[in-house]
């Protein structure tokens, strides 16, 4: 795949707007993600079981608590 011939580990488009619309606005923006899929040899796939990403989910958002909270 040429673009994990490139290095390229991860796509967002989601982020990546959000991230623009803070940037010409002059604001700080964050992204944090709990990954899925894969795109691994070229084809996405999804498991069936998600318990490890809503376990990743969980870890950020009680990071983020506990960041906002100090």
């Amino acid at each position: 795949n040429a673009y994990q011939n490139r290095g390229i580990l991860a796509v967002d488009m989601e982020a990546a707007a959000m991230l623009s619309v803070a940037e010409s606005n002059s604001r700080s923006g964050l992204a944090a993600f709990s990954i899925s899929d894969s795109l691994a040899d070229g084809k996405w796939s999804m498991p069936k079981d998600l318990s490890p990403a809503q376990i990743g989910l969980f870890i950020l958002f009680e990071a983020l608590i506990d960041f906002l909270s100090k």
